[in-house]
């Protein structure tokens, strides 16, 4: 069984066989150093609780992979931007080291068919799978 290690709210690391995934680092950058260099970080939303530029810079490697939104990407600095980004939008599946992401839309709907939750800014919800387990964040 796959666990993640839950960082805060919004945050999780995936330590797997084939490579160490960040889900949005945000935060101080101790509690992700314990497990090393990223090999995969996944960045869902432009908001400040789940972007943090502070805790990416020092925390990637070159070849790091980064799949965010076009939105997100927009906000990057160079620095980080020379990593190996991939634009990641709703819709899109890319497969990274074994590891296959799907991007879904965020949105979510009562029982009753009420639309509670639609962002218009790129935002995305991932499903992630791995080792025949699929996690959504």
């Amino acid at each position: 069984m796959i666990e993640p290690v839950v960082i805060n709210r919004a945050s999780a690391v995936f330590a797997l066989d084939q490579a160490l995934v960040l889900i949005d680092p945000v935060g101080p950058q101790d509690q992700y150093r314990r497990f090393g260099r990223p090999d995969i970080v996944v960045l869902t939303r432009v908001h400040p609780s789940h972007l943090s530029i502070d805790t990416m810079i020092g925390l990637l490697r070159r070849d790091t992979v980064v799949l965010a939104p076009q939105a997100v990407i927009d906000q990057l600095p160079l620095m980080i931007s020379n990593n190996v980004i991939t634009p990641f939008e709703a819709g899109m599946v890319q497969e990274v080291l074994g590891i296959t992401f799907r991007a879904l839309p965020t949105s979510a709907t009562t029982p009753s068919g009420v639309d509670v939750y639609q962002r218009d800014r790129g935002d995305i919800g991932v499903l992630m799978e791995v080792e025949g387990a699929q996690i959504y964040f």
